[in-house]
């Protein structure tokens, strides 16, 4: 066998063996959940994750992130989206909330839903509590 031969086999096997390596390591760069009570959540360091809840706006409720326990490990991202389930007026939907993990630990984001303007407990409060690995 002449060493060019040989040198091509080599960097063949190299490439397969780097595809083989890699493949399945990938990190999904979003992670999406549905919340609807208190949760655990596990993601890896840089990717996204996007909690949705249900609430209907019409009603004046909205929910709101109230408190995020351990700064530097999530970050939120932008302001909520809301995407309705259907075009009658008075439907519900869910608000969509983004965080971006940026470094190993855990913390917890506390969520409210209530009138802004009113005084009085929450109607509901949930706790996601976020592991990122």
């Amino acid at each position: 066998m002449s060493p060019k031969s040989l040198h091509k086999k080599l960097i063949a096997l190299l490439l397969i063996l780097a595809v083989i390596a890699t493949s399945g390591c990938e990190v999904p760069s979003e992670a999406k959940f549905r919340v609807t009570g208190n949760k655990t959540i596990g993601i890896k360091i840089g990717q996204r994750l996007k909690i949705e809840l249900e609430g209907n706006p019409t009603t004046g409720y909205l929910w709101q992130v109230t408190d995020i326990s351990q700064k530097g490990v999530i970050e939120e991202v932008g302001k909520y989206e809301y995407l309705r389930d259907s075009d009658l007026i008075g439907s519900g939907g869910v608000q969509i909330f983004s965080f971006k993990s940026l470094k190993k630990g855990t913390t917890v984001v506390s969520f409210e839903y209530k009138r802004t303007w009113e005084t009085v407990a929450a109607a509901k409060k949930y706790n996601v509590k976020i592991i990122v690995h």
